[in-house]
């Protein structure tokens, strides 16, 4: 399913989501070094925010608009955990370290409200 500048839905969801995070969450949550080395392996500049959904559109579309499937995050951040990389230096990582980064990233409240949306936790996910 693609989202685009006609869906309300997507827009709506979309301004919540920036106004709830009012920033980029992976920045919040980096330790000291994980931020130093982001700052080192981010040569592109990583001011462009998106939602990013934590359970992609493509294999959990009932719950594309759900607000605790989403996440703001910087574009660079977002497309490394899109492409199975570390999101701080973009070394490859597997799925069960993706969602770890996904859990820690959104926090216990907003990964439990999550969690209870979903008809079946996949084996590597870690509660």
């Amino acid at each position: 399913m693609r989202r685009d500048s006609k869906d309300k839905r997507w827009k709506d969801l979309k301004l919540r989501v920036t106004t709830r995070d009012s920033g980029d969450r992976l920045l919040k949550i980096l330790t000291i070094e994980e931020a130093i080395l982001f700052k080192e392996s981010s040569e592109v500049i990583t001011n462009i925010l998106d939602v990013a959904h934590i359970f992609p559109v493509s294999t959990h579309s009932k719950i594309m608009y759900e607000d605790c499937n989403c996440l703001l995050l910087n574009r660079l951040s977002h497309t490394r955990l899109d492409n199975m990389q570390n999101p701080v230096t973009g070394n490859p990582i597997n799925k069960e370290i993706q969602f770890n980064w996904w859990k820690r990233i959104a926090g216990s409240s907003q990964w439990s409200q999550l969690l209870d949306l979903l008809d079946y936790i996949p084996d590597y996910i870690s509660n």
